[in-house]
């Protein structure tokens, strides 16, 4: 078993390249209430092979040491070092000090819709070349997604296996299922992929579309807070700021699929 083990870690190293199968996955749904009535109610779990799992747990756990590094200090999620508890904070001085200038502030929260489900592995790799990765490293998370591969489970029996990057070249669908639940590195790369979404709020503060709100004696801005897959904007309560994080979100939903 040893020496399989390190075979394979070996070849994935040098080749990039995964042998066919190991990157296969059983869905399960599990119900998000207690009599669910549709799909929507169902949470999709992957089922991943043990070879896979600890290779992605090893690609993953590198990933968590250099995050903290890449991303804003306004994510909160999933992140070392930052917590629920600091967001919570910064909301709430936020608001005491509105309240107490008499400022006019907006509070807008968002929660992406299936977040796993929507993302575009294309932009995952965009967001990785972008924060700087070499091209080995973008390689090896590309042939993760890329080779990745489901069947669903039905009253214990899987369906027949389909491949995502098929579903992509037949144009079947716009965005491919990419990040699965189950899957160690999805955490991680969903959390560069929302980064996208920080620089574009800051792009707007900085040129001066979107008006932020300054809180402390040192006039700190506060734009946008980070949940992982929840996100609130920040800002001054005027219809100008509302149009501007329509256009920033519409954007970014067309550039990274989730909407």
């Amino acid at each position: 078993m040893k020496r399989n083990l390190v075979l394979f870690f070996q070849q994935f190293h040098d080749n990039s390249k995964l042998p066919r199968g190991t990157n296969s996955s059983f869905i399960s749904l599990i119900p998000k209430v207690d009599t669910p009535q549709s799909l929507n109610e169902y949470r999709p779990i992957s089922l991943i092979g043990c070879m896979y799992k600890i290779l992605a747990k090893i690609l993953a756990l590198r990933l968590k040491v250099v995050l903290p590094y890449l991303v804003n200090e306004r994510q909160m999620g999933f992140v070392e070092g930052m917590g629920l508890l600091q967001g919570a904070m910064v909301l709430n001085e936020t608001l005491d000090e509105v309240r107490q200038k008499k400022k006019s502030c907006m509070y807008f929260k968002v929660d992406f819709e299936k977040a796993y489900d929507l993302v575009s592995w294309t932009f995952v790799l965009y967001m990785l070349r972008r924060f700087g990765f070499q091209d080995k490293w973008i390689g090896w998370i590309g042939e993760c997604l890329r080779t990745s591969s489901m069947s669903v489970l039905v009253n214990g029996s899987p369906t027949t296996k389909f491949s995502m990057q098929k579903l992509v070249e037949n144009k079947h669908i716009t965005s491919p299922l990419l990040l699965r639940q189950g899957d160690p590195l999805a955490l991680f790369l969903f959390v560069l992929v929302v980064e996208g979404l920080t620089g574009l709020v800051r792009e707007a503060s900085n040129s001066g579309l979107f008006r932020v709100v300054k809180v402390g004696s040192k006039g700190e801005l506060v734009n946008i807070l980070k949940y992982a897959d929840d996100t609130i904007f920040v800002g001054e309560a005027s219809v100008e700021n509302v149009r501007t994080l329509k256009v920033i979100l519409r954007g970014f939903e067309l550039a990274s699929g989730l909407c």
